[in-house]
């Protein structure tokens, strides 16, 4: 009977030990594959942020070809240096307009910055966020575009507001280019 006692108390302890041997086995196994899984998702990133930056250098370039004589510089009331292609200064404009120019990436939050399109009494005609088009995070100057319309009748003179995109809400991070329109 003691010896029946101790094969059954073997046999417990060694299905206690499989089972504690498989599931180590199992929760390497799903180890190892998270691993894989998250190797592969990062490599997949990493080419796919390449080409989105082989793609924006080829559109600036094409911008900078087509719209060479339209490229102004304006400086901001902080020093802030920006270029814009379309519109070129000076021009009359209409619904709808294409915006394309280089900002700095650190003037937008998470890729964006506010457009402000005003009229001559200082009216908001139109608005909309500007996309960054690629490293949002560096103070470089970086492909940006945004496309706003309106309704209304507009004549005369604007103003064309970019402005920097101030998540914190302090005063002393605000900045703005202004850029005098024609409608």
């Amino acid at each position: 009977m003691n010896k029946h006692k101790n094969n059954v108390a073997y046999s417990f302890k060694s299905i206690r030990t499989l089972r504690m041997l498989l599931a180590t086995l199992i929760i390497v196994m799903v180890l190892v594959i998270i691993s894989y899984v998250y190797s592969w998702q990062y490599d997949q990133i990493n080419q796919l942020n390449s080409r989105i930056d082989n793609l924006n250098n080829q559109l600036l370039e094409q911008t900078k070809i087509t719209n060479k004589q339209a490229e102004s510089t304006y400086v901001s009331a902080k020093s802030v240096l920006a270029k814009v292609y379309s519109p070129p200064s000076g021009t009359k404009i209409s619904s709808p307009i294409t915006i394309m120019g280089q900002i700095p990436g650190n003037w937008s939050f998470e890729a964006s910055f506010p457009v402000i399109l005003k009229n001559s009494d200082g009216k908001v005609v139109s608005s909309g966020n500007a996309q960054i088009i690629g490293n949002w995070m560096t103070t470089e100057l970086i492909p940006f575009s945004i496309k706003l319309a309106w309704t209304t009748m507009e004549s005369g003179n604007g103003t064309l507001v970019l402005q920097k995109d101030n998540s914190s809400g302090m005063a002393e991070n605000d900045d703005l280019i202004s850029i005098p329109i024609k409608f």
